[in-house]
């Protein structure tokens, strides 16, 4: 009997303490699993000659003192210097708002179904915070979105006469959308990318990490936290049974 209330007391504990680590999908059924602030350079071959230092009006300008043995594509926009390019990369091969148009910028955000099911999901607003102040929103017209089980999107930013459309320190995304009758907002927390590579902050279901793009996985809440909970009430209901043999 004292090792069975043990159990249930050491579970019980268990889910308590990482109940505040969770995502519960009821709470929210989409949310935002990866995002790019920084992608790496554009770079030209080895054997491809550029013009460096730089010159307005050259096609073939290029940096070299950016990245070590590399020539780094550059450009001049009005008001700069010649700032360096950065490629063009995507979370998925799924455009969030365009299923025809080409996916891919240099800065983007993944969302992701945390679903075990289809669903289809109403965004109405995207808003870009820098810190604690409001940096600028997206002009999304209220369109639908429809996500497979566990499928992801990506929504880009795609700069206009300027090398890249985000500030890269403290910058945090919101998405605000409709889904069954009920509005949700999801956010990103405050994210800083300023090493011009690969990698990007991913959520793996626990905490934000910065790795090599799509490495984390997001687990699949929705049966492991009613399996837990209907273990702990088994257990409880057969201590009972058994104190009143």
């Amino acid at each position: 009997m004292k090792s069975q209330t043990l159990l249930v007391i050491v579970i019980c504990g268990f889910l308590a303490i990482n109940s505040t680590n969770l995502v519960f999908a009821d709470s929210s059924p989409v949310i935002i699993s990866q995002v790019e602030l920084d992608s790496q350079f554009v770079f030209y071959p080895d054997n491809q000659t550029c013009t460096s230092p730089p010159q307005i009006g050259f096609i073939n300008n290029c940096l070299t003192n950016l990245e070590p043995n590399h020539k780094v594509r550059c450009m001049y926009f009005i008001g700069s210097d010649c700032e360096p390019i950065h490629q063009y990369t995507s979370g998925t091969n799924n455009n969030c708002f365009d299923s025809t148009s080409a996916i891919g910028a240099p800065q983007w955000f993944d969302m992701y179904n945390t679903q075990n099911k289809i669903i289809q999901i109403h965004i109405y607003n995207i808003t870009i915070q820098k810190g604690d102040r409001f940096w600028g929103r997206e002009g999304v017209l209220p369109s639908m979105l429809s996500l497979d089980p566990n499928q992801k999107c990506t929504y880009g930013f795609n700069p206009v006469d300027e090398p890249l459309s985000l500030d890269q320190t403290n910058m945090s995304m919101t998405v605000s959308y409709t889904y069954d009758g009920k509005n949700y907002t999801i956010s990103s927390p405050q994210l800083t990318d300023v090493y011009n590579d690969s990698r990007t902050w991913q959520y793996d279901g626990n905490k934000w990490v910065f790795s090599e793009q799509n490495t984390a996985v997001v687990p699949e809440f929705p049966l492991s936290i009613p399996v837990l909970l209907i273990g702990i009430t088994s257990l409880v209901i057969f201590s009972k049974i058994r104190l009143k043999m």
